[in-house]
């Protein structure tokens, strides 16, 4: 399979390593607010024009956008770019989603480090990207296409793996959800109503959730195009009607609430296309990079 069928974008919000390999496409989100605060603090125009090039893509570059929501909705502006974009990728028969920090790991036969980012996880940590640079080899991707997955995405992970001596246990996706940084609950309870008037088919998966704090992390995966544009018109009026919902707070973590419930609204879809279109997901460790 040519690397041409796939377009793996690789999210940034501030400068950090960009991967040699050339199967990833860097993004720049939250182009348009890049100047304001963000929950790492402040950039500035040096880092702008010193390490942003024409080699990265950017979340307004097109007139519907949702670059200034990035502050809110995370990685989710970028993946919103995309899909309005996706006429400009007519090759890309596979879109994929990876972050700066984050990364899949593609060679299953590699020793993996002792190390993990979350406690029981299968998100293991590399000092560096260059460390990782076999591991997340792109070259390996349509290995798995061509065996028959639609779509490869992180392993789960389950709430309940957490240091019990640092975090709470939980026993649900919703305590899951406030614990992070005391979001509204309200929130969480608006989701679960409005996927609800979207499909009622969705009930089984939202009920998983509340049964188990387990979904897909990250909202990395990478998918056939067609898997990609259904996901994009599920979530993103949900998204976008939490979002207008969500209480103003100059707390940056807190405005951050309906970008963490993105990742439930993720697993969710996979977790009924799974179930409903019987879609076939292949699951892989991931990497976290520390430097």
């Amino acid at each position: 399979m040519n690397v041409s069928m796939f377009k793996i974008f690789t999210i940034y919000h501030r400068p950090a390593c960009i991967p040699k390999d050339e199967g990833y496409s860097p993004l720049l989100v939250g182009n348009s607010v890049f100047l304001t605060k963000n929950k790492d603090g402040c950039n500035s125009e040096e880092d702008l024009h010193k390490n942003f090039s024409n080699s990265f893509y950017v979340d307004d570059s097109c007139p519907d956008n949702l670059s200034s929501k990035n502050r809110s909705i995370n990685e989710m502006s970028g993946i919103y770019w995309i899909w309005k974009k996706l006429e400009s990728f007519p090759e890309a028969e596979f879109i994929g989603i990876t972050h700066y920090r984050r990364f899949f790991i593609f060679d299953e036969s590699l020793p993996l480090p002792s190390k993990t980012w979350l406690p029981n996880s299968t998100c293991y940590e590399f000092n560096t990207l260059d460390e990782a640079s076999r591991y997340i080899d792109s070259s390996l991707v349509d290995y798995y296409f061509k065996i028959g997955y639609d779509c490869l995405a992180p392993k789960m992970y389950d709430a309940r793996l957490l240091d019990p001596e640092r975090r709470p246990n939980v026993s649900s996706c919703e305590e899951r959800f406030y614990e992070i940084a005391n979001f509204d609950p309200d929130l969480y309870k608006l989701m679960e109503k409005l996927v609800l008037e979207r499909d009622r088919s969705y009930l089984f998966e939202l009920q998983e959730l509340r049964r188990i704090p387990r979904h897909y992390t990250f909202n990395m995966f990478i998918m056939k195009r067609g898997i990609f544009e259904s996901y994009c018109s599920f979530i993103f009026p949900i998204l976008n009607k939490i979002d207008e919902a969500n209480k103003e707070t100059e707390d940056p973590t807190k405005r951050r609430g309906p970008g963490y419930l993105s990742e439930f609204l993720t697993s969710i879809f996979l977790s009924h296309e799974l179930r409903v279109n019987n879609l076939k997901i292949k699951e892989l460790n991931t990497c976290y990079i520390r430097d």
